[in-house]
């Protein structure tokens, strides 16, 4: 394991040696119905002086079908402006908008639970084109970061608008129909302005 600073946060960060071509497009354990049972949120603090990149969110990270919405009072999302993507292992992950890479966590094994996590994750940073704020949004429970990631992690580099930053994955805390860590999807995360107004998804 290699400890990275990144914008003054410590990451960890190992990179595993199984190469992702053995979990094929669609593979991986059965999808739905999921639960995605994060109860805390992800660290939006970009410390660099550089302000991060006007974009809105014009681009679905994935396109597959929704098992949870923001602030679903059935579910685990009741208090999370945030989407669950049912999809299977693998499925590459991609930015939904413009920006900054705040920091990335890629340590877990496939399918590794742990309670209150996010598994494998990456938080991008923004600037809200009409109140000029900043926003982060996370793509959390991935199988693998990308090399893009892992290069511009902390840095004021943009990445664009659908750029591959993962794969999709269940690790970290999390259900699936048969039990903790079963379960692929994408946990597609949100904070900034108008936190208390459920995120609206691109076409």
């Amino acid at each position: 394991v290699i400890i990275v600073p990144m914008g003054g946060v410590l990451i960890d960060q190992m990179v595993k040696a199984e190469p992702l071509a053995r979990y094929a497009q669609g593979g991986g354990e059965p999808t739905g119905p999921i639960v995605d049972n994060v109860a805390t949120t992800f660290d939006c603090s970009w410390t660099n002086a550089v302000t991060p990149p006007e974009s809105p969110i014009f681009t679905c990270p994935v396109h597959a079908p929704i098992s949870q919405r923001p602030f679903d009072p059935t579910g685990s999302h009741h208090n999370l402006n945030a989407y669950d993507f049912t999809a299977g292992q693998g499925v590459p992950v991609v930015a939904a908008h413009d920006g900054y890479i705040v920091s990335y966590h890629n340590t877990y094994a496939p399918f590794e639970y742990k309670d209150g996590s996010y598994g494998n994750n990456v938080v991008l940073v923004a600037t809200d084109p009409t109140t000029k704020k900043q926003y982060c949004t996370n793509y959390a429970h991935l199988l693998d970061v990308s090399s893009v990631v892992i290069s511009k992690a902390g840095k004021p580099e943009t990445i664009r608008a659908g750029t591959e930053i993962g794969f999709v994955d269940t690790t970290g805390y999390t259900y699936g129909y048969r039990g903790k860590g079963k379960g692929t999807h994408l946990h597609f995360g949100y904070q900034g302005v108008n936190q208390g107004t459920p995120m609206v998804l691109p076409p």
